[in-house]
């Protein structure tokens, strides 16, 4: 089992590797779900009993499968969402031939489902009154599908 983190925030990585916690300040990364300073105690242990290693990916990996996601997949996942599939892309060499299981995470954010519904008639219109989630990331994940269509 591999931990994947955005490569601007690798406490998680620095952890795993030094052996005891580590802080570090608040990651400009567009992985906002990821934007953490430090691991809590009992994820740290956690990840040292079960996790083979802790992987980093760039903000322009995270972008690249955002785009597959959205062209081959048809779907709309959150920057953070992408990390795992991002970091499973990055060792394709060393996960060749094994069972691999990736966890995802879709984004359900109203302006992004209206740009794929009335641009490209995918999905179904968000219901009335539904905002966008409260995060700078909606604006960037709306920008990114509105460019990828």
């Amino acid at each position: 089992m591999y931990g994947v983190e955005p490569e601007a925030g690798n406490d998680g990585q620095q952890s795993f590797r030094q052996g005891s916690i580590v802080r570090i300040p608040v990651p400009a990364t567009i992985a906002d779900g990821a934007q953490t300073q430090s691991l809590g105690r009992c994820a740290f242990e956690i990840i040292r009993r079960d996790v083979s290693d802790v992987l980093t990916v760039t903000d322009r990996e995270l972008i690249d499968c955002l785009r597959f996601f959205a062209t081959r997949m048809k779907i709309v996942v959150e920057p953070t969402g992408c990390l795992s599939f991002a970091g499973a892309r990055s060792i394709a060499g060393r996960l060749a031939g094994q069972r691999v299981g990736v966890i995802v995470s879709a984004a359900v954010m109203a302006p992004v489902m209206n740009v794929l519904l009335f641009a490209y008639g995918i999905g179904e219109p968000a219901h009335p009154g539904v905002k966008a989630l409260p995060a700078p990331q909606a604006n960037l994940v709306r920008s990114v599908a509105e460019g990828m269509f």
